[in-house]
């Protein structure tokens, strides 16, 4: 049941991920005819932003078995030979829109990682040898609303600055 919830949700956030890129304005040649000027469409009040952008990330730390400590360290490229490519391996996104003072927000971070591995390791009494086998994924969606309570120049560098508050859930 909690696939299916997480598919839902991150279906709907890419839709609204993706759903001001499909009011922007498109630009068109006149094929011929009169130049004469038609009616101008009223701009939208509503800006829209919308990123991609991604992390490079280590992994590093030990565990135990029987009391005896084993250093893990997974470097960027290992990650990259891991994630799963029979899905979305991957994704970090924001999109922000906003209208005067009021503003609305979501930000998506999706990552789908697999992979085994074996060890041993020398004992006194022998060796111990075993598997690790690892299936992450991970999907956090974040969505909220702001309200601009504050702009004018910034205090301390020179531009403009702004206070919102906001509320957002995870």
């Amino acid at each position: 049941m909690f696939k299916a919830f997480r598919n839902s949700v991150l279906a709907a956030s890419a839709i609204i991920a993706v759903l001001p890129l499909s009011t922007a304005p498109v630009a068109g040649a006149d094929l011929g005819g009169t130049n004469t000027p038609g009616p101008v469409a009223a701009q939208s009040p509503w800006t829209f932003a919308f990123t991609t952008y991604g992390w490079v990330l280590w992994l590093s730390g030990n565990m135990a078995i029987k009391n005896q400590k084993f250093d893990v360290q997974v470097d960027p490229i290992e990650l990259l030979d891991h994630l799963n490519w029979s899905t979305l391996p991957a994704w970090m996104s924001y999109a922000e829109a906003r209208n005067g003072p009021i503003g609305l927000f979501n930000d998506i971070v999706y990552a789908n990682v697999s992979g085994s591995k074996g060890f041993a390791k020398a004992l006194p009494g022998g060796n111990l040898v075993g598997g690790v086998s690892v299936d992450y994924e991970q999907a956090t969606v974040e969505f909220g609303g702001a309200y601009q309570v504050w702009s004018g120049p910034s205090p301390a560098l020179a531009g403009s600055a702004a206070l919102d508050l906001l509320a957002s859930g995870r």
